[in-house]
């Protein structure tokens, strides 16, 4: 199997089983050294498998019906990257936020390193935490019409 397939197989794999609430399956498809999860809109690295279990249990307690549609695939030797649409409901505490139990949808680009013996070693989110809270808070940016935002 080439790089980039192995590479696709093991983000479609994390991703799969990131949708059917699998969180043990989810953090075993990190496999590479050092394995990191980032939150760029937090600000947050961690590190370690179980890093990486906490920054998906802040997500899936605050989202527990949390699924990731892939928008956009593109992959490099050492690097995947998806374009997806995370969607949940607001469940449990959120950066500090209580549960509104407020539908949510936002874009998010996640960008996925392998290390040098092709091992899923990081995932780094980009998205647009603002316009996620907002949307807990039962509102959406009111600058733009409904028919161009892209995910809300």
């Amino acid at each position: 199997m080439s790089t980039i397939a192995t590479q696709r197989t093991q983000v479609d794999t994390f991703i799969r089983e990131l949708n059917a609430h699998n969180w043990d399956a989810a953090v075993g498809a990190f496999e590479g050294e050092s394995p990191t999860f980032e939150d760029m809109a937090a600000n947050i690295r961690l590190t370690g498998l179980s890093g990486i279990t906490s920054g998906l249990e802040a997500f899936s307690s605050a989202l527990p019906d949390i699924q990731m549609r892939v928008m956009h695939a593109v992959d490099v030797p050492g690097t995947s990257t998806r374009e997806v649409v995370i969607t949940g409901t607001h469940e449990g505490t959120y950066q500090g936020l209580d549960a509104t139990s407020q539908r949510v949808r936002f874009a998010c680009a996640c960008i996925f390193e392998f290390d040098t013996s092709g091992r899923l070693k990081t995932e780094r989110l980009y998205f647009d935490n603002e316009t996620l809270l907002l949307q807990m808070h039962g509102r959406v940016l009111p600058y733009l019409p409904s028919t161009l935002r892209i995910a809300a």
